[in-house]
């Protein structure tokens, strides 16, 4: 899709109109190509720059900060999908017209959340318009207590959900803060959560050591691990817990994040359990 819509824009196209133009051509449809969080520039996805890598690395689009197909691009584009050309084809007959200040200026106006942390928004519209894309802020109030995972989510889904709850810090609670899924090793997490101006706070010693989570094959399985694990680590753990409890009572708004999206399954909610009941904070599962 992303050779597509670069090839249906002729094939170059700068950073920011080329992030503008995928916005526009997934937000709003039931599966939407890409999920993209408020950036400095308006919309942004992490996903399609981890992909963008991707295709450089591939040789279909040349090693630059544009968007450029490569003559190897080119010859592939001939195997794509129709369809991906139908939905482009109808995004270009719509806005390829718009490009620099006026396309930003489109997607801030139909789309002001995206605009949220806009470092450009000023420059291009009305202090009206500045006041409407205010609007959409996320109101949040008072001490928070949440539980993320990133399972089956991509990074930009992952973080505009902490974005819209308001969470202020970041709690990894994972024994080795690596994955083989973008986005979610820690300097990568870390950077991607504060750029949204969430601090991220990796504490390994609330963790699992991952040969503990072998033969895990029913939930019983998980529960007989969680007991030894509330016996044997957490409860030894009362300087950590006292510091996070600190934090929520100092009425920050913290997630705990792990990586299994069933609560059930993951350590996290025994942690974050416990400070609720330390805390008496109900605790949102993102």
């Amino acid at each position: 899709m992303l050779l597509a819509l670069l090839d249906t824009f002729g094939g170059d196209l700068n950073a920011v109109d080329f992030m503008k133009y995928l916005l526009l051509l997934s937000i709003g449809k039931a599966d939407a190509y890409y999920a993209f969080v408020p950036y400095k520039f308006g919309g942004f996805s992490y996903q399609a720059y981890a992909d963008k890598r991707s295709l450089i690395r591939k040789g279909l689009l040349e090693d630059c900060e544009a968007w450029k197909l490569t003559s190897l691009g080119r010859n592939t584009l001939g195997h794509i999908d129709l369809s991906y050309f139908q939905d482009c084809n109808a995004l270009h007959k719509r806005y390829g017209h718009l490009s620099g200040d006026e396309l930003v200026r489109l997607t801030y106006t139909t789309y002001p959340f995206y605009a949220l942390n806009s470092e450009i928004a000023s420059s291009v519209l009305s202090n009206s318009e500045l006041a409407v894309i205010e609007k959409a802020r996320p109101v949040s109030v008072g001490a928070g207590l949440f539980s993320i995972a990133y399972e089956g989510v991509s990074l930009d889904e992952y973080l505009v959900k902490m974005f819209r709850a308001g969470v202020e810090v970041l709690v990894d609670v994972r024994k080795n803060a690596f994955s083989m899924k973008y986005g979610f090793s820690k300097k990568t997490l870390q950077n991607a959560a504060e750029n949204l101006g969430i601090k991220y706070l990796h504490i390994p010693s609330l963790g699992i050591d991952n040969s503990m989570r072998k033969e895990l094959n029913s939930q019983a399985d998980y529960d007989e691990l969680f007991d030894d694990y509330k016996k044997n680590i957490l409860r030894y753990r009362d300087s950590e817990l006292d510091s996070l409890v600190k934090m929520v009572n100092n009425g920050r708004r913290i997630a705990l994040t792990c990586y299994e999206a069933n609560p059930s399954q993951c350590h996290r909610t025994i942690v974050v359990k416990q400070l609720s009941k330390l805390t008496g904070i109900e605790v949102q599962n993102l």
